[in-house]
């Protein structure tokens, strides 16, 4: 019989811990849910085995619901949510044995779609704030830290870090989001919902392909929602495609979603 893990004893990642690239998760995530909100049904069941994972599916076919319920935001009908690895079980949700792990205790981060930033800090002030909370009880320095350095430059924000959220725009407030997330570290799964949008294709490649190498090396995995198509395939990711609330196909994204990417092919091509 598999080990039960108790959350106190499978803790969250006191850092952000360095991996080599390309090293398969000694763990997956394992989501079984059903679940109705107004009048959309969830019935999904999947596992998460890769480093990057798209869940795609239309506006407002409960992507962000899956979401919220394996961070822990929302608690589902019926379901379970388990990190599983080496005959091991984490249990996070499992409605049956009642059983549900609060939010900060999980290891998952969730940038949303409508980013809740601190009106009252600035752009670093937001970004700091996770390290702020890690770093209670300890000496402080005012030194900088050199991986929230590094953050502000991966998401493109080191400019911006004086400014406050209501001198930003919906593209630039996302990636602050994305920036704290990152520094909050801990996390053993980092979850993105619609997290590109606003941004130009080009910065969007750029920005998911150093994302992308930049979790890898401390392997932390991705679930992402979109119903973009270029995003998807600029993540070069595993997808779930989700129709109706139901997981319908998974793969890569030329099989998975080759008619979308027809359809789309067919269209731009109409309007040269």
């Amino acid at each position: 019989m598999a080990k039960l893990l108790s959350s106190a004893e499978g803790g969250e990642q006191d850092e952000w811990l360095p991996a080599a690239p390309g090293v398969r998760l000694p763990w997956q995530l394992c989501v079984e849910m059903d679940h109705a909100v107004g009048p959309l049904s969830l019935d999904l069941r999947f596992t998460l085995v890769n480093p990057w994972t798209v869940l795609f599916a239309p506006s407002g076919a409960g992507k962000t619901t899956v979401l919220r319920v394996i961070a822990g935001l929302d608690r589902p009908k019926r379901g379970r949510v388990t990190f599983e690895r080496a005959g091991c079980t984490e249990i996070l949700t499992d409605t049956a044995q009642h059983v549900f792990v609060p939010p900060h205790r999980r290891g998952v981060r969730l940038v949303s779609q409508r980013p809740a930033l601190f009106p009252h800090r600035t752009v670093l002030g937001n970004v700091l704030y996770g390290l702020e909370h890690r770093a209670q009880g300890r000496s402080r320095s005012t030194a900088l830290p050199s991986s929230i350095e590094d953050i502000l430059t991966l998401c493109r924000i080191a400019h911006l870090e004086h400014k406050r959220p209501d001198q930003l725009s919906g593209g630039e407030r996302q990636r602050v989001a994305l920036a704290r997330a990152l520094g909050m570290g801990r996390g053993r799964l980092l979850l993105l919902d619609e997290p590109f949008t606003g941004l130009d294709a080009a910065l969007r490649e750029e920005l998911i392909a150093e994302l992308r190498l930049w979790l890898a090396r401390r392997a932390v995995p991705v679930l992402m929602v979109t119903h973009d198509l270029g995003e998807v395939f600029s993540t070069d990711a595993e997808v779930l495609r989700m129709e109706a609330g139901k997981i319908v196909a998974t793969g890569r994204a030329d099989v998975v979603l080759a008619s979308e990417r027809a359809s789309l092919l067919r269209r731009l091509g109409g309007m040269s």
